[in-house]
């Protein structure tokens, strides 16, 4: 145990890409044959998601859906190795995106991605009423597009 926490401080990539290599065997890596290449059961939740919120007069969309490892690599290394602020914690394999678990939505207003909306509390809302997890809930790295299954709904549904 003391071996895994020294790396984790030390050398943090051996770890991940440890971890990437074990849960891409264990989990499903590739898209799902769903519009967004999501889970079958997060594309159910999430057409119930944008139903509603358009019911409430947001136009809702799903900006990204399925992500692949070379994709988060690419989000990861934000803010780190490459320019700009950073826009994920989650290293390859560590994103719910990379199997499919997790979409990113926004408002759109004349026809383009609204992404100061203030409608925000009310789309987070709209997906937890749906038993989604919001990343506007989060404290580290607050993500208000984010929706992703449970880890209850995974166990559950995505998993057996």
């Amino acid at each position: 145990m003391a071996i895994i926490i020294a790396l984790y401080f030390i050398r943090p990539q051996i770890l991940f890409s440890g971890f990437t290599t074990v849960t891409t065997t264990v989990f499903n890596t590739k898209p799902y044959p769903t519009k967004n290449g999501v889970h079958p059961f997060l594309a159910k939740k999430v057409a119930l998601v944008i139903k509603d919120a358009r019911a409430k007069g947001i136009d809702l969309r799903v900006i990204q859906g399925f992500r692949t490892m070379e994709t988060q690599q690419k989000y990861y290394n934000k803010g780190r190795s490459t320019k700009g602020g950073k826009v994920t914690n989650a290293p390859p394999g560590f994103s719910y995106h990379n199997y499919g678990f997790a979409v990113d939505v926004c408002e759109y207003k004349n026809g383009k991605p609204h992404w100061k909306s203030k409608r925000w509390q009310e789309i987070g809302a709209i997906g937890k009423s749906h038993g989604l997890v919001w990343g506007g809930d989060w404290t580290r790295l607050v993500d208000k597009p984010h929706l992703q299954l449970s880890m209850a709904d995974i166990i559950a549904h995505a998993i057996f």
